[in-house]
């Protein structure tokens, strides 16, 4: 369920007003009862009380004030309202809540009374009460589109998304051009529409929010944000990092923005910015588990495996029960030939039925790396008990069936992974056709291990002179172009054997190779006569 920022509808609609009357801000620092809150508030916490009583333009004496003038005349209504209010915009709903009881009582600015009281009760999370309270101040004053807003505020935070929605559409309807009344509500209606999963019209409403509150985007918070999330739904990543950022101008320490424009930022593959952005949300400790491991996802993407191992560990750290980072993790020790820590972080995530499916398959693939062919066997049939339509599980275990010597499973499992994902399971044969060539096998053997000689050239360069970063970098790249010519070897070895691979005799498959700048190899089949 979403979690929605928290605000008081009144206190919006004062302070723009106040604004807009030439208060001067410094003189009105309301953020916390803007309504401008990080999720996961509890309707009961202390979150609408200002940081510092100093920043606003209640003071004790003027609190003091009312007392004693209640004191002097216990029928003095107006200070009791006045008292009232200001114990709202210091954020002492509780103290707030007495005084327009009062006033109630008293038939005292009655439609008034019982829309501040019904403010407070929203944001103490005492929603049956408040939707009472502008209820009664509707029968008062039927054409306010203030009450119907609030209303719809009150109908949200409770769920109840519909009666939400006639109340905003309502107050819109009053006041359709007004930028405070209409904006707030477009704000809100948009929210309900994001939880009944009608994004267009979310979509919509916040940007006419946005539209008619330019002039105080202070307000807006919410139209950025919940705006950004629809652009990040659809894939438009350049315009939702536009509209986080946005809402950060205008509440720079709202960390759930950082956090979603980080999220933002790595998928539109600008992982240097979602790094910055995790790292700042790591510094202010906020959801220290999470922000570390999707800061590894995104060093992991840039190839800093070391940094991103790193991160995994410590999210883990931070949160024992991180099956992700646990997972992520073991594919990055597998990854990187750390085979044994990648076997015990899969082991971790089937103990604890984490990705059942994928576990078993990336634990049985690391299984095969070790040579041990038996428990690949076993791991990867598992994987497909789990996920019967695997094709990864099915290759890789013709891969060990083949390893063992076991053809007629292994073709069995080729043909099968070749039913679910023709292009993957061929990707590595072509059609055999009675030949092997000799002398491409042996000059695969001669650059084998010609590379074998510069790597061992480089290991003795590096520790003479111990020039560790370029070094393994170059020593990387001739790892992997090892790998490849190994990977092509291996295939024309296949070709030798007629019965790993049987095509159709109407199916010709055709095996293209390519390095890339690392040199990994990369092969895509075609069929066709």
């Amino acid at each position: 369920m979403l979690m929605f920022h928290k605000r008081n509808y009144a206190i919006i609609l004062l302070v723009v007003l106040l604004q807009n009357q030439g208060i001067a801000s410094g003189e009105f620092k309301l953020k916390d009862d803007l309504g401008i809150f990080e999720e996961n508030i509890a309707p009961n916490s202390d979150h609408v009380k200002p940081k510092n009583s100093s920043d606003l333009p209640i003071s004790d004496a003027a609190i003091s004030d009312y007392s004693k003038a209640i004191e002097i005349n216990p029928k003095s209504f107006n200070a009791y309202f006045t008292r009232g209010f200001a114990f709202t915009m210091r954020g002492e709903l509780d103290k707030a809540v007495p005084d327009f009881t009062f006033c109630i009582k008293n038939n005292y600015m009655l439609a008034k009374s019982y829309f501040w009281r019904a403010g407070a009760y929203v944001v103490l999370g005492s929603y049956d009460l408040a939707i009472s309270d502008y209820s009664e101040a509707i029968k008062i004053e039927p054409d306010n589109a203030d009450i119907y807003c609030g209303r719809g505020d009150a109908y949200k935070y409770k769920e109840n998304f519909d009666k939400a929605i006639i109340d905003y559409s309502t107050g819109i309807e009053l006041v359709p051009s007004n930028i405070v009344q209409a904006g707030i509500c477009y704000s809100g209606r948009g929210e309900a529409y994001i939880v009944k999963g009608d994004y267009d019209r979310a979509f919509a409403d916040f940007t006419k929010s946005i539209e008619l509150a330019h002039e105080f985007p202070e307000n807006n918070y919410i139209a950025y944000f919940y705006r950004a999330q629809i652009y990040g739904m659809k894939g438009s990543y350049d315009l939702a990092v536009s509209d986080y950022s946005k809402a950060i101008e205008i509440e720079p320490k709202s960390f759930q923005a950082y956090y979603k424009r980080g999220v933002a930022y790595g998928s539109k593959g600008d992982y240097d910015k979602a790094i910055a952005d995790f790292t700042y949300l790591i510094n202010n400790r906020y959801k220290l588990a999470e922000s570390y491991r999707l800061r590894g996802n995104n060093y992991g993407a840039l190839g800093s495996y070391d940094l991103a191992i790193s991160d995994y560990s410590k999210a883990i750290e931070t949160e024992p029960q991180s099956f992700q980072a646990y997972y992520t993790r073991g594919s990055l020790y597998a990854l990187t030939r750390n085979y044994d820590n990648a076997i015990a972080d899969f082991i971790f995530c089937i103990k604890n039925n984490y990705k059942l499916a994928a576990s078993y398959s990336f634990r049985g693939n690391t299984y095969i790396a070790l040579g041990s062919f038996d428990l690949a066997i076993l791991d990867l049939t598992k994987s497909l008990e789990k996920d019967p339509d695997n094709a990864d599980a099915y290759w890789w275990r013709g891969l060990a069936n083949h390893k063992k010597g076991l053809s007629d499973k292994a073709i069995a499992d080729f043909n099968r992974a070749r039913e679910i994902d023709s292009d993957y399971a061929t990707q590595y044969y072509s059609k055999y056709d009675g030949s092997v060539d000799r002398k491409r096998t042996e000059d695969l053997d001669r650059e084998i291990s010609e590379i074998e000689l510069k790597k061992l050239e480089l290991e003795q360069e590096s520790r003479i002179y111990d020039i560790q970063q370029e070094q393994r970098y170059k020593q990387q790249l001739l790892e992997n172009q090892q790998e490849s010519l190994r990977l092509q070897k291996e295939t024309l070895e296949l070709q030798k054997k007629p019965e790993i691979f049987k095509p159709r005799m109407d199916d010709t498959i055709r095996t293209d190779c390519s390095t890339d700048s690392l040199g990994g190899v990369h092969c895509t089949s075609r069929s066709g006569l």
